[in-house]
């Protein structure tokens, strides 16, 4: 049986440690299944290791308090989010991005069993949008 294994406090879905164990977490080859996420620079879109889980998280996090949450689409008072399409990095993990600003997420803001979230930028600025309800979801989207 699997660890339970926690990043910025948050506990990762047994299913994503298990395939970043196996090494199964990777971007599919099939760049079409990408896509469905809304990413458009798919050649340049990676599923991130454990490292880059936290290193990303702890970036997203930081963009938050430096002031760029507002045109990233993010809060960073904690509170809960009231108004669709923005994001709570403190309740967030990135699990997925691209080398622009492009970013997949685990978005933990109602429950211990996180919805993934991803960029969608607008006139407006980034915002968030729901890509699969559950984590089981995302890897069947994707056919990892």
């Amino acid at each position: 049986m699997m660890e339970n294994i926690y990043v910025k406090g948050l506990p990762l879905p047994g299913k994503l440690v298990e395939m970043i164990s196996s090494g199964r977490w990777q971007a599919p080859k099939n760049k079409d299944l990408i896509k469905r996420l809304g990413i458009k620079e798919v050649e340049l879109f990676a599923l991130l290791n454990l490292a880059g889980i936290k290193n990303n998280s702890t970036q997203l996090r930081k963009l938050a308090q430096d002031g760029y949450g507002k045109s990233m689409g993010l809060v960073s008072d904690g509170s809960k989010i009231l108004m669709t399409g923005y994001l709570d990095p403190t309740k967030a993990l990135v699990i997925g991005a691209t080398y622009s600003d492009e970013i997949l997420c685990l978005d933990y803001s109602d429950s211990n069993n996180p919805r993934v979230v991803a960029t969608n930028d607008t006139e407006r600025g980034t915002r968030w949008v729901v890509v699969a309800e559950k984590f089981e979801e995302l890897v069947n989207l994707l056919e990892l």
